[in-house]
């Protein structure tokens, strides 16, 4: 794995960058939680939600990294890791270490029980402080009506001086009354204290309805968004799979124009092979014509001087098989060594051939020379001589699996 491309290295950048911003969040959320009211503070309760969305998405991050030191650690011998040191795996792990130790002291600072217990607190007082401004409007009413009674009181005292027996009984029932609506007054503050705590409860119960409803909203949010962004990154891949295969239609026919180009090197190389064997054919027969004025020796068994018979020919098969491209016809290739037992070196040789040699192509015959004027095979011009005491060899291939009749008519030395 080549560390230039080594994916730890963006989850580290990624990670490093999260941490950097969770801190700034952290130092915000701190600062609100000592120096405003957690229950009626907005911007509290935005900064409470984004650090524990920040803390779950790091500790997923550092997941995947743990997975990875955990693969090349139980893979040391893939050649994949053979560049990582262990310097490197070790502060891999030291990473992973040191940034889980930092997410866990922001995780218990944030969910520590005195905290919790001053926002819960603060929570109480608030639904308390509006049970008492309710206990404190209904004892201004019952002080209000015993003072309106009094006063009534005492009017009936100086309006009705001759009717004192019945404004005394009037007094009376109406103490009575204002007696009875105090003890009212009395248990309805303290029904409200039960229902205030009453409701304090049901308070904490829907708060925390609320916060799972929200959290699980939240959770659904995150997957979607995770969701859309492995979509989009997708459709990005799908994008460059498009481009390669692009590239590679274009670098097919770019394939096609170079064998068509080559094709046609090959079809100017066979032309310009075809023109060349017809120089040499040129070449052999003005080069017969100069032969002709050398000493020529003509086999003759009659002769004294028989130099033909220490000039001998021998013919070897090499193989044989049958071609496909050309129907299966048989073919055979054949070793011809000329040996020259003389003691002086021939310039040139006359091999009479006939229609047993039936050479399969111009490219089937090597290392000697056909001249077509006179029928016969003889040395190549570029080998000038063949020495005393020393051998020639040639060869073809030629159709069927019968060797060519070859006979030695001449030679020149």
């Amino acid at each position: 794995m080549s560390l230039n491309y080594d994916p730890f290295y963006l989850m580290e950048k990624s990670i490093n960058e999260s941490i950097i911003n969770i801190n700034k969040v952290y130092n915000k959320w701190y600062s609100l939680l000592n120096e405003s009211n957690t229950f009626s503070n907005k911007e509290f309760k935005y900064y409470n939600k984004e650090i524990n969305n920040m803390i779950n998405e790091i500790e997923i991050d550092l997941i995947d990294i743990s997975n990875s030191i955990k693969a090349i650690e139980n893979n040391k011998n893939n050649e994949k890791f053979k560049n990582i040191t262990k310097q490197e795996f070790q502060r891999r792990n030291e990473f992973l270490k040191e940034t889980t130790n930092q997410i866990n002291i922001i995780k218990v600072n944030v969910t520590n029980k005195e905290v919790i217990n001053k926002i819960n607190n603060l929570l109480k007082n608030q639904i308390f402080n509006n049970n008492n401004n309710n206990n404190n409007n209904n004892n201004n009413n019952n002080n209000n009506n015993n003072n309106n009674n009094n006063n009534n009181n005492n009017n009936n005292n100086n309006n009705n001086n001759n009717n004192n027996y019945n404004n005394n009984n009037n007094n009376n029932n109406n103490n009575n009354n204002n007696n009875n609506n105090n003890n009212n007054n009395n248990n309805n503050n303290n029904i409200n204290n039960i229902n205030s705590t009453i409701n304090y409860k049901n308070h904490i119960k829907n708060q925390n309805e609320i916060d799972n409803t929200e959290f699980i909203n939240e959770q659904i949010q995150y997957r979607k968004s995770l969701m859309e962004k492995q979509d989009k990154e997708l459709g990005y891949l799908l994008d460059d799979v498009k481009t390669i295969h692009e590239i590679s239609l274009e670098i097919k026919k770019e394939l096609e124009i170079q064998n068509k180009i080559f094709d046609n090197l090959n079809d100017r190389a066979d032309q310009s092979t075809f023109s060349m064997n017809g120089l040499m054919r040129k070449l052999d027969r003005f080069k017969d014509r100069i032969v002709t004025s050398s000493n020529i020796y003509h086999c003759n068994s009659n002769d004294l001087n028989n130099y033909c018979k220490d000039v001998i020919i021998t013919q070897k098969e090499i193989g044989s098989w049958n071609q496909g491209n050309r129907g299966g016809a048989k073919y055979t290739q054949w070793e011809i060594t000329l040996e020259n037992k003389l003691d002086f070196s021939l310039t040139q040789f006359y091999i009479l051939k006939d229609y047993t040699l039936k050479i399969r192509d111009r490219k089937s015959i090597w290392n000697v020379q056909e001249n077509e004027s006179t029928n016969y095979l003889i040395l190549p011009y570029y080998q000038n001589s063949i020495g005393p005491k020393s051998n020639w060899v040639f060869g073809f291939i030629l159709q069927d699996s019968e060797p060519a009749n070859l006979t030695l008519e001449g030679i020149s030395f």
